[in-house]
């Protein structure tokens, strides 16, 4: 789903290796492959019943030629694989954006130097920027659930004071929470609707996508 692989296969193609590409019209879900055709070229589109004798047939080809990696592939590599995470290097990918990345917090850089722009955290988490928004929705709605509950918990202890003190004759008291339980449960029916109203437009996205 999504985009996932295209950065990859994109920096494949820049490397001058051989990218292979599933035909959308083989795959019960097409939106990937779709969106890395439309961002290379593609050196074959086949069925996956014909890739894997296509691979074998590549592995046995002779490479005549090894152009050079371009520089900024070469670097991310290097961080990748010696664990850096150097701030300042960071800077040599992209640039610094105000924003957060969602698997461990920490500032994001858009490396866009060619292809489909893209974020990297300094950790090495890394996302396009359609999955960086799919993850902003996602870490948005579990946040927002976790708040509903948290109101529907603090209504129900409110009913339990509530219904303490209408026991013991403290007219004061159950004036206070009859009017803080409606109003938290104001509050918790406002954020399930908005749940709601959430869900039917990520609804529409994934059906237009």
């Amino acid at each position: 789903m999504l985009d996932d692989g295209t950065a990859g296969l994109h920096a494949i193609e820049r490397c001058g290796g051989t990218t292979i590409v599933q035909d959308p019209d083989d795959a019960l879900y097409d939106e990937m492959l779709a969106r890395a055709l439309a961002c290379v070229e593609g050196d074959h589109t086949a069925p996956v019943s014909a890739i894997g004798e296509m691979l074998n047939q590549l592995a046995q080809t002779r490479v005549l030629s090894q152009p050079p990696v371009p520089e900024d592939i070469v670097l991310e590599n290097r961080f990748d694989m010696n664990n850096t995470d150097d701030l300042a290097q960071m800077d040599q990918l992209g640039s610094q954006v105000p924003l957060g990345c969602p698997d461990c917090g920490g500032p994001l850089w858009e490396v866009k130097k060619t292809g489909p722009a893209r974020y990297r955290c300094h950790i090495g988490h890394s996302m396009t920027a359609r999955t960086l928004l799919t993850r902003q929705d996602e870490e948005v709605e579990h946040t927002l659930w976790i708040a509903l509950r948290t109101l529907e918990e603090k209504a129900r202890m409110q009913e339990k004071l509530l219904r303490s003190h209408e026991a013991s004759g403290q007219s004061m008291l159950v004036t206070s929470y009859q009017s803080r339980v409606q109003e938290t449960r104001a509050h918790a029916d406002r954020l399930h609707w908005l749940l709601f109203e959430m869900s039917a437009v990520h609804d529409v996205s994934r059906t237009a996508s």
